[in-house]
Formats: structure tokens, C-alpha cells, sequence
């Protein structure tokens, strides 16, 4: 039952609304790639913990209006 319980959760989690381009994730980078990090010429220091929410889905990255685009999209 508390497994039942449990797979309930996680399913409706994983099926919250996103913005086009992003998926819902219940352990996210807490530095997702934008694009500034993947333009960087220097290492960003990032300290990994599970972030819950919309993260740009695939090799979509947010811009600076926290839209998710892709690369060939960034300034």
C-alpha cells in the first residue's frame, strides 16, 4: 500500500505543467546549463543538490528572460 502510495506521488509530480521547451523534474540540476554557463571560457562551480521543477528539456537552455531555447538561439 505505501508503495502504491508512494508511485501515486511520484507519478502526479512528474506530470505537472511546464512551460513549452521544459519538463517537470523532481531532482533537477540546481545549475542548469543557460546561456551564459555554456558560453563560459572558465569552469562554474556548482554545488549539487536535487532541485524540484520545470527544467529546459533536452539541449534546450534557458535564456536571460528564462525562456528555454537552443543554443544556436542564445546571443
Amino acid at each position: 500500500l505505501i508503495f502504491a502510495m508512494l508511485a501515486a506521488v511520484l507519478v502526479a509530480a512528474n506530470n505537472r505543467a511546464c512551460p513549452p521547451n521544459e519538463a517537470y523534474d523532481v531532482c533537477g540540476s540546481s545549475c542548469p546549463p543557460t546561456c551564459e554557463s555554456i558560453k563560459a571560457t572558465e569552469a562554474i562551480m556548482c554545488i549539487q543538490a536535487c532541485q524540484k521543477g520545470c527544467f529546459c528539456a533536452g539541449e534546450y537552455v534557458r535564456n536571460a528572460a528564462g525562456v528555454c531555447v537552443l543554443p544556436a538561439q542564445c546571443p
